[in-house]
């Protein structure tokens, strides 16, 4: 069936699927360095992790890990170019989907940024602050649950950084939804594109040994 073999190209890193997912997904470099709100770019908002103090300076907790892109995008084409990923390679972004998560994590942290806790107030509120949480715990298990059932490694690899950088980046996008600019554009795209690849990856026959080399 189309539907059935739409997923089997999940997991083949040379199939059309994996080259369209690599090369959209470059919308998420370029959007590290292009406006996202307030005239400030990702990039710029990583780099006030060494800026601390100044206006916007605790936007790094959400800039470091929109670096992420182009670890994703480098492992995409590398998976597409030789159809594996290697343990060093795998462990950088396991590590880096880690550290970012940490990142964003921190800020909801009574020691991270003033975004925490006693300021938030009303459903909607309280929504922004437990979903980073909430979904990070999901993308654990699911990571998990791939890893069990067959995802090839670099696809897992490749899916956990995503997962990071869709968190990260639904969180911006409510939270500046009003004032988005170009980078916010590209940065949904990407989005989308990743969140596509990593249900994609995950319904591919679950439960069976994934075709493709690990």
């Amino acid at each position: 069936m189309p539907a059935d073999r739409t997923l089997a190209a999940a997991h083949d890193p040379r199939s059309r699927f994996s080259l369209i997912v690599a090369i959209v997904g470059l919308a998420g470099v370029a959007g590290i360095f292009l406006p996202f709100a307030y005239d400030v770019s990702p990039f710029s908002a990583a780099g006030m992790l060494f800026s601390r103090g100044q206006l916007f300076g605790d936007l790094w907790h959400r800039g470091v890990p929109a670096m992420l892109a182009i670890l994703v995008t480098a492992g995409t084409f590398l998976w597409v170019r030789s159809g594996r990923l290697t343990r060093a390679e795998r462990l950088i972004g396991y590590l880096s989907a880690l550290t970012a998560a940490g990142c964003l994590l921190s800020t909801f942290l009574p020691s991270g940024s003033n975004d925490f806790p006693d300021a938030a107030s009303g459903v909607s509120e309280w929504s922004l602050v437990l979903f980073p949480w909430m979904a990070s715990a999901a993308g654990v298990a699911l990571i998990w649950r791939n890893a069990r059932t067959g995802v090839p490694d670099a696809a897992n690899t490749i899916a956990a950084m995503q997962i990071v950088y869709v968190i990260v980046a639904v969180d911006c996008l409510v939270t500046w939804a009003r004032e988005g600019q170009v980078g916010a554009y590209l940065v949904a795209v990407a989005t989308l594109v990743y969140m596509t690849q990593i249900v994609a990856v995950s319904v591919a026959a679950p439960g069976h040994p994934a075709p493709g080399p690990k």
